[in-house]
């Protein structure tokens, strides 16, 4: 945002901004303090910030501005996505059934509406190999559509937009900051501005690349104040949201999940509620609101939990949830965003307000992704006038000082889409499956990941009236080695693991004994006939 309010709007003969490749902020500093004309020194610091941040300033623009329609490049890429709007859509009982049925292995760990009528909705699963993929599964039909890989567009860019895919205790208060810099722009550039009625409405185009620029610089930023504001406030609210989580102190509601003494009564299962009546009740509980997604849980301390849009457009799903028991269907908690306090509410209302993502409109997101890039052209073109002002071509010391967060940035970036696109080789070897009071059964697993060369022992456990509670298990070999287990996946199958050491175990694995404690700490005691797993290396 150089320059954010046009050319230079004091005399030539005392314009600062020539000097301005040449010096550090202290001599900046050292500089405004001495110069006699306060526009002077607001115009120095506004071409000073807008100048010398311009590489991350523009990054975080641009990849924000994007971010707004991500969920709309997804649609227009991916077929599984889309549908045909009809007349009435089937139930989430429906919709769960038919996604169980096409992974029948796979956790389902959510099911969501998608942006509007035309986006299918979308389960997310997990493999007992740990890998998320998603399901698009037709609302209107009750059809699996297929399946789409977890690294989107959206997340893709909104990832990079948020923490520049570094670590976010260091790249989220710098990205969050730049909220300040433009709030600084901003008074800067109004106070230095000239008549703002008169550059609001004028573009010189005959007069040279320069002025047009110059001027087209003033009427963008002129007529984005209102957004400017907007985005600047909000992502200070995002770094003072960090600042709370770091300090203890989280502005959103706690959340309530099962006590140890209900887990204990489910023992080693726990059989679901179905999907109908957990939405019944849920509905039943916040009159007036209509779920968006369910969040089905990941572990027996877990409860099922509703989102919803209610009667405020401005605040996010999340803000509106009910939280149940999944073997009852008992309320456990409800959040409702007008009883949360002023401090939630803000919070819940920050990211649709930053992201234009109010209700199902598609118009108010191209409203912000228009404005986004007017701000993109306010830091382009300011930067272009600082360069054709100053007669250089180089990087300042200031915008190079940026770069190394840049290139962190791109080195991260990498990792991160490496992890998403490989998530690693893993070669199993299967014991038979042993069958338990002919509702559990389990089966040893000989995991070899290839690419850090480890080898895991895994337990399966599935029972067939719902999730296996099992918190620990141990593993007698018959070589005498006991081996502890503990739970890594719950799911159709419950699955306990432990890293083992290839000096002391080899292959074939022989168990003679398995021990399973349930959520009631009552141990079952398994002597199976020999379970003897092959070697699972390549």
């Amino acid at each position: 945002m150089a320059s954010a309010f046009g050319d230079n709007p004091v005399p030539k003969a005392a314009a600062p901004s020539r000097v301005l490749l040449s010096h550090t902020p202290e001599q900046i500093a050292a500089k405004i303090r001495y110069e006699k004309s306060p526009k002077q020194k607001l115009f120095l610091l506004h071409s000073w910030l807008g100048f010398h941040l311009a590489l991350l300033l523009a990054t975080v623009l641009l990849t924000g501005t994007i971010a707004v329609v991500s969920d709309e490049i997804d649609w227009l890429f991916h077929p599984e996505m889309r549908v045909q709007p009809g007349d009435t859509k089937v139930s989430w009982g429906e919709l769960e059934k038919a996604v169980r049925a096409a992974a029948p292995n796979d956790a389902l760990r959510t099911l969501q509406r998608g942006e509007a009528d035309y986006f299918a909705y979308r389960a997310s699963l997990l493999t007992p190999s740990g890998v998320r993929y998603f399901l698009h599964v037709d609302q209107w039909t009750g059809e699996v559509t297929g399946r789409t890989h977890p690294l989107t567009v959206q997340r893709f860019f909104r990832d990079l937009h948020r923490y520049l895919f570094t670590p976010s205790i260091i790249s989220l208060p710098i990205v969050c900051s730049m909220g300040l810099v433009m709030l600084l722009s901003l008074y800067t550039g109004l106070k230095t501005a000239g008549r703002l009625r008169v550059a609001a409405f004028r573009l010189r185009t005959h007069q040279g690349l320069r002025v047009f620029l110059g001027d087209f610089h003033k009427v963008v930023a002129i007529w984005s104040l209102w957004f400017l504001v907007l985005i600047a406030v909000t992502g200070l609210w995002y770094l003072a949201e960090f600042g709370g989580a770091i300090a203890g102190k989280r502005f959103e509601p706690p959340r309530t999940g099962l006590s140890t003494e209900r887990i204990e009564e489910f023992g080693s299962v726990i059989p679901r509620i179905s999907t109908n009546e957990i939405i019944r009740r849920a509905e039943a509980a916040i009159p007036d609101w209509e779920p968006s997604a369910i969040f089905y849980p990941s572990a027996p301390g877990r409860p099922m939990m509703v989102w919803g849009r209610w009667i405020d457009p401005f605040v996010r799903d999340r803000a509106n949830r009910v939280s149940l028991d999944p073997m009852d269907g008992s309320i456990i908690q409800i959040s409702r965003s007008t009883e949360n306090g002023v401090v939630a509410y803000l919070n819940d209302v920050a990211d649709p307000l930053h992201f234009g993502d109010l209700g199902e409109s598609l118009t108010i997101k191209l409203i912000w992704f228009l404005f986004g890039l007017g701000l993109c052209t306010l830091s382009f073109t300011g930067v272009w006038l600082s360069f054709k002002r100053l007669k250089k071509v180089s990087l300042s010391t200031a915008q190079l000082s940026t770069t190394p967060v840049l290139i962190a940035a791109i080195v991260f970036g990498y990792a991160y889409v490496q992890r998403y696109l490989d998530p690693g080789t893993h070669h199993q070897a299967l014991a038979e499956s042993l069958q338990v009071n002919g509702a559990l059964t389990i089966r040893a697993v000989h995991s070899y990941v290839e690419e850090d060369d480890s080898q895991w022992i895994r337990i399966r456990v599935r029972h067939k009236e719902g999730m296996a509670n099992f918190s620990a298990a141990t593993v007698e070999l018959a070589n005498k080695q006991s081996i502890a287990l503990k739970p890594v996946f719950y799911g159709p199958e419950t699955i306990l693991q432990a890293k083992l050491d290839p000096s002391e175990t080899r292959a074939p694995l022989t168990v003679t004994s398995i021990t399973l404690v349930d959520g009631a700490a009552t141990e079952l005691e398994l002597t199976p006939p020999m379970l003897i797993v092959d070697s699972a290396s390549p």
